[in-house]
């Protein structure tokens, strides 16, 4: 039997999805979990210079690389150079660099804002419902 994290991942008596066997896309958030399951299956990819993992649908390939990514990705399959990177490109941005960008350029904190967003909305689920109702806007 193979074990992953605690994790027997050949048995039915393993009813939560090991970090191992599950890939969300940095890009989109996208997840595909399953056992034993690979890169190449959900089709996911690691940027070599930055580690995120990708989405081939958000990979945002110029026409002129289309062929070579593709055949890159036959070949490497899990591992492509940083010029298929989104994040590497500055064609994407992780949350957590927009984040810090943003507290940086404004000159807030992280609990500022924190302490800004209970005083507004008192509850997780108001602020949940603030942030949903505000995205379909």
């Amino acid at each position: 039997m193979k074990s992953i994290n605690d994790c027997v991942s050949n048995s039915s008596s393993c009813n939560y999805t090991c970090d191992a066997c599950s890939y969300t896309c940095d890009v989109c958030g996208h997840t595909e979990s399953g056992i034993d399951l690979c890169m190449s299956d959900v089709k996911m990819f690691s940027c070599a210079k930055c580690g995120r993992t990708i989405d081939e649908t958000c990979a945002k390939v110029p026409d002129y690389d289309k062929e070579e990514f593709t055949e890159v990705l036959r070949d490497i399959r899990f591992e492509v150079p940083a010029k298929f990177c989104p994040f590497c490109n500055m064609k994407a941005l992780a949350d957590n660099n927009f984040i810090s960008y943003v507290c940086i350029k404004f000159g807030i904190t992280r609990e500022s804002i924190l302490d800004e967003i209970k005083k507004t909305f008192n509850t997780y689920d108001n602020f949940i419902k603030y942030l949903v109702e505000s995205k379909s806007k």
